[in-house]
């Protein structure tokens, strides 16, 4: 099969579309399929890749929609796609729909977090901003196949417009080949954590709509009485979280690691999760999200490959499978002291975080990349052959 990827944003550039983009498209190569990502601003002769990157003009000067016709022109008439998967309703669905229509080529959309979720406390979301709402629900009106990660967005895509006949659910991933279980205790002392201390770890960029001020505070709540904790915070900018871990008296608790470097494959392709962060998963004990609204985290799906209990807000994306397969505990969004009791819970009883751990281990599997790829072959051939 010929599939095309359309994409805003790509690598080098790394964040979660970017690189679900990427990994699907290696996933889906592996298995015997023709694959082309379109995206603009790419600098190609930065990485090499088994399957194609076309660049499309990105200018204010330039239709969107006609770059993207431009870009998949330039591929030779044998490989012109069977099918394109766009990656976000707003930017990339909606400038490579129209060609879709024109073309006659099947098209699928993958919502991914600020272009079907919203937050309205802190403004979060594009459906909140009048114009966006516009143009994103006349999209979904008119498409026909639409993937979705959480029962949530899938009760999103439908209030806001949705009536096609292909609804799939797809979520991201990870690659559970990246994870040494047998060298836990190595990577125990590497990074010099207590042998009798339970360590909880969230893995995250530090903005408002992560919740890390919120984790905090949870931290700070739990009770005096539990067995050794710690934790870490991982990622970027999270040294600006210092002094609210000052004044909740945690500085001999939590620590910090801020702007871990990136570290690349032999391809100069950015691994993620990367080694230090998936032995670090692997290392610890509990997984905490506290991210307020958003889509599938692909860093969720590394806590579940590490084997660890989660503890989540209910609208973030990830939530289901956390849900579904008991592998960690759900609680209202932005209530601290729920997120607090949860983190105490699995800190306290040894036997729930075991069978957690085990859940965890067991739900990861699906979540191989190479799984998801399977998955979304089958939705192409159906799409396909309805169309057909």
């Amino acid at each position: 099969m010929k599939i095309a990827i359309v994409t805003d944003h790509f690598l080098p550039r790394v964040g979660g579309a970017e690189y679900a983009s990427h990994c699907l498209a290696v996933a889906l190569t592996e298995r015997g399929h023709e694959v082309t990502v379109i995206a603009p601003d790419l600098k190609v002769s930065e990485i090499v890749t088994r399957y194609k990157i076309i660049r499309s003009i990105n200018s204010r000067f330039f239709s969107s929609t006609l770059s993207c016709a431009f870009a998949i022109k330039k591929l030779k008439k044998n490989s012109k796609p069977d099918i394109i998967h766009a990656q976000l309703l707003f930017p990339a669905g909606k400038k490579i729909f129209p060609y879709t229509q024109y073309t006659n080529i099947p098209l699928i959309v993958s919502p991914q977090g600020a272009d079907i979720h919203t937050f309205a406390p802190m403004n979060y979301g594009l459906l909140l901003q009048h114009g966006y709402q516009r143009k994103i629900k006349k999209l979904l009106g008119k498409l026909n196949a639409v993937t979705y990660s959480s029962r949530l967005m899938k009760q999103l895509i439908v209030d806001n417009g949705f009536h096609g006949k292909h609804l799939h659910y797809l979520p991201n991933g990870t690659f559970t080949s990246y994870f040494f279980h047998d060298e836990r205790q190595r990577f125990r002392d590497l990074f010099k954590f207590p042998n009798d201390s339970i360590v909880i770890t969230a893995v995250s960029r530090n903005s408002p709509i992560k919740g890390l001020s919120l984790l905090i505070q949870a931290l700070q709540r739990l009770p005096s009485d539990l067995p050794e904790w710690h934790a870490i915070i991982a990622g970027s900018n999270v040294e600006k979280l210092t002094d609210e871990i000052h004044e909740s008296g945690l500085l001999n608790k939590v620590r910090l690691m801020a702007n871990l470097p990136f570290e690349y494959d032999s391809n100069n392709i950015p691994i993620i999760p990367s080694p230090t962060i998936a032995n670090l998963l692997v290392a610890s004990d509990i997984y905490a999200a506290p991210a307020l609204s958003g889509g599938f985290e692909l860093s969720s799906a590394d806590a579940l490959a590490a084997g660890l209990p989660t503890v989540i807000f209910d609208e973030n994306g990830s939530k289901d499978i956390i849900e579904d397969t008991n592998a960690g505990i759900v609680v209202p969004t932005g209530d601290i002291d729920a997120f607090s009791c949860a983190l105490a819970t699995i800190i306290r009883d040894y036997p729930l975080r075991c069978a957690m751990r085990s859940n965890a281990l067991a739900s990861a599997s699906n979540l191989d990349w190479h799984m998801i790829a399977q998955q979304a072959e089958q939705i192409y051939n159906n799409i396909l052959t309805t169309q057909g």
